[in-house]
């Protein structure tokens, strides 16, 4: 019968200077630059959504009235 191989779950390897250089300066420092635009859309996105909503709630108290 075949065995299910093991795996190990414990602690990861630590990564070289290079691979955390190459992971800094490319996957990292993308998120980094962008992140305050990325955070500004997503709050705008929310604020509208809040007055599209309340808008909605005067629209139809007014058209139950």
């Amino acid at each position: 019968m075949a065995q299910q191989l093991e795996f190990n779950f414990a602690k990861p390897r630590d990564a070289t200077p290079k691979e955390a250089k190459d992971w800094i300066e490319g996957e990292l420092k993308w998120w980094g630059d962008n992140q305050l635009k990325i955070v500004a859309i997503a709050a705008l996105v929310q604020v509208g959504v809040f007055g599209l909503m309340l808008a909605s709630f005067y629209l139809i108290g007014e058209l139950t009235k």
